[in-house]
């Protein structure tokens, strides 16, 4: 039960149909073919709030075949909590209080994210990984900074893997933001 390279493309197409009903995504990707490193994998998620992260899973669940986990409810995935390793599809809310008792919120603080991150990147279970970045008023300051270091430590210890995975970011901001 794993997302096949060609679900990908109708992955790509839910999410952009959802973010703008109005622009017709069809012909945008009619042509486009799979990305050569695209392999039958898992989907993860990682997210730095609960609303987000649901949003994703509710799109992704109708094309996700097999086990489905999430630490949020989500209609159709199994509870899955923060001691255990992500397994099947995974969508994560890092913004959980089990992730910030004691902590800053992952907006302010991203390390445990993006250290979920490397760990994804490295699973070579793993064909797409999702994951949200929000910048602004009251977020880290080089969001983008630890988004690249992160790359680099999966790198280093997984190429092969991490080189495979398809990583689809979404930055969540203004104009203005930096």
């Amino acid at each position: 039960g794993r997302i096949s390279p060609g679900n990908l493309t109708e992955l790509a197409v839910a999410v952009a149909r959802y973010a703008n009903p109005k622009v017709d995504v069809s012909s945008i990707v009619k042509d486009t073919p799979v990305p050569a490193s695209a392999r039958k994998g898992y989907l993860r998620g990682l997210f730095g709030g609960g609303t987000l992260c649901q949003e994703a899973a509710e799109i992704a669940a109708p094309i996700l075949d097999g086990e489905k986990f999430a630490n949020l409810k989500v209609a159709g995935f199994s509870p899955i909590d923060a001691s255990q390793k992500s397994k099947g599809h995974c969508f994560w809310d890092f913004g959980d209080d089990v992730f910030t008792v004691g902590r800053p919120h992952p907006m302010m603080a991203p390390e445990l994210k993006m250290d979920r991150m490397v760990d994804e990147l490295c699973d070579p279970e793993v064909s797409v990984v999702l994951i949200d970045m929000v910048i602004g008023y009251g977020a880290h300051q080089d969001q983008a900074g630890e988004f690249l270091r992160a790359l680099d430590t999966a790198k280093s210890r997984n190429k092969a893997a991490s080189e495979a995975t398809i990583i689809v970011a979404s930055v969540c901001g203004t104009d203005s933001d930096s």
